[in-house]
């Protein structure tokens, strides 16, 4: 397993495809502020300046502590957490978006 996770880092370093299937069951978390969300991709900016691209998963989840909210309460630059696995095609498949530390809410949560 952390031979895997190995390759898996060297090739998004590289930018090359890996040689190896898919890692099935395995998420990855990435922090950085939101720049884009669209019905197709993510795209978040880490901090140190590199910009990463996600495709969005039909299953995909928003939350903010321990509530679910929906992608239109999160605004741009809010700073988040991206969860990821890998797709058949080896790119990265966002499957859950975390707003952390109560950013990014336009509306006030209901209680």
């Amino acid at each position: 397993m952390t031979r895997r996770l190995v390759m898996l880092a060297l090739a998004l370093a590289v930018g090359a495809a890996a040689q190896a299937p898919p890692l099935k069951g395995l998420y990855i978390a990435f922090h950085g502020r939101l720049k884009d969300l669209n019905k197709k991709t993510i795209l978040i900016e880490e901090d140190s300046g590199k910009i990463m691209t996600f495709r969005r998963d039909k299953k995909i989840r928003f939350g903010e502590g321990n509530a679910f909210i929906k992608e239109t309460d999160i605004d741009l630059e809010s700073l988040v957490t991206v969860y990821a696995t890998e797709g058949n095609d080896l790119k990265l498949i966002a499957v859950g978006v975390l707003v952390d530390s109560g950013q990014g809410r336009k509306t006030p949560r209901r209680r």
